[in-house]
């Protein structure tokens, strides 16, 4: 793989906090055999994904010190769109392989169809968001979303998010999150949760 990872301590932190979603547990096993080859492979998908963010999206990235990082998405033109899909499909076919394109396009088009019906088209989307282990139970968590959540509340639209890992819902509870309905993801077999936070008044 070619392929110079930018952010690798952030990379790992978003590694290791989602090795246990059956989302990205499906691409890396979608990889290869070798366990190395396909950790390396998703530490280059979760440093791209990062870069994707500052460009197309919100990154938000702690200045003080990088604990952990917050990316996502947000509504794009048509044009920018088939952009970060095309880049997108690039990205994976080259560093993880046709395979994995397959995988993630089989996945993501479920999802998308999903929270399409249900979520406004003006809303953000909470994409990843992890922290470095040695800073987890700090209480850290909220400073990687809240000034973006602070954001999306001053434009008046709301956010939302999908995740695999059932504890993970209590920390999004606390944000103002709200369960909005749960599918099983027919190529994970996996059960997911569609949550979503409306814009608070200022």
């Amino acid at each position: 793989m070619d392929y110079h990872i930018e952010y690798p301590d952030l990379a790992n932190a978003l590694y290791l906090a989602l090795i246990e979603d059956a989302f990205y547990t499906t691409l890396e096993a979608s990889v290869s055999e070798d366990k190395e080859v396909a950790k390396q492979a998703m530490l280059a998908y979760m440093d791209y994904s990062i870069l994707e963010s500052q460009r197309f999206g919100e990154c938000f990235i702690p200045n003080e010190q990088h604990y952990g990082v917050s990316i996502w998405s947000k509504p794009l033109s048509n044009e920018d769109q088939n952009l970060t899909a095309e880049l997108k499909k690039q990205f994976i076919s080259k560093n993880m392989g046709n395979k994995t394109y397959q995988t993630y396009r089989a996945i993501g088009d479920f999802m998308s169809v999903k929270s399409s019906a249900l979520i406004a088209p003006d809303s953000w989307y909470l994409s990843i968001i992890g922290i470095l282990p040695e800073f987890q139970g700090q209480g850290l968590g909220p400073g990687l979303v809240e000034s973006v959540l602070e954001k999306t509340d001053q434009l008046g639209v709301a956010t939302y998010l999908e995740t695999f890992t059932p504890r993970n819902k209590t920390f999004y509870f606390r944000l103002g999150y709200q369960v909005i309905d749960s599918f099983i993801e027919p190529v994970t077999e996996a059960e997911y949760w569609l949550m979503s936070r409306e814009a608070k008044a200022i």
